[in-house]
Formats: C-alpha cells, sequence, structure tokens
C-alpha cells in the first residue's frame, strides 16, 4: 500500500513539474496568485481558525503538565504564522 501510494505521489510531483516548467510562462503564475490573493487569505483565516479551534479543544482536555507543551507548541504555531504572514506581505509588496 505505502509502495502505491509513493508511486502516486513520485507521478503527481512529476506531473507539477512538468506543467510549471513548460506552461508556467503562459499561465502567468504570480500574476494569478496576485489576483487571489483575498481568497487565499480567506482560506488561510479558516485554517488558522480551525486549527485554533482544534487546540483550544485539545487543550481543555489535557493534564496541567501537557498543558505547557501545548502552550509551547502553540507559541511555534504562532511565531510561523506570523513569519509566513508577513513573507507573504513583502512578496505582494503590501498593497499595490
Amino acid at each position: 500500500m505505502m509502495l502505491i501510494t509513493l508511486t502516486l505521489l513520485t507521478g503527481a510531483l512529476f506531473l507539477n513539474a512538468a506543467v510549471l516548467r513548460y506552461l508556467a510562462p503562459a499561465l502567468s503564475v504570480p500574476q494569478l496568485l496576485y489576483q487571489a490573493r483575498y481568497g487565499l487569505l480567506a482560506w488561510r483565516l479558516c485554517l488558522y481558525a480551525a486549527i485554533t479551534a482544534l487546540w483550544w479543544r485539545l487543550y481543555h482536555g489535557e493534564t496541567p503538565l501537557s498543558r505547557r507543551q501545548m502552550k509551547r507548541t502553540m507559541a511555534c504555531f504562532l511565531v510561523l504564522v506570523a513569519l509566513s504572514e508577513f513573507s507573504t506581505l513583502q512578496q505582494t509588496g503590501g498593497e499595490r
């Protein structure tokens, strides 16, 4: 089963690489991403909300010892989210 999954993922990777290599100039990927920036922002916000809700639910069902570990994990998550959003803001140059 794992070999089948690995084969499918490898095939998908090669297909994706071929499409991006030969069709990227015609697709104008940066322009597509710029046009979809608000939709992608909404998608990221939904993902952040879902992860936060899951963390909140897990946090209130755990023992005090594991809560400290979960706080550290959430702090790392928040730092990564902030860096990711800052990086996205820098790439788009803020508002154009």
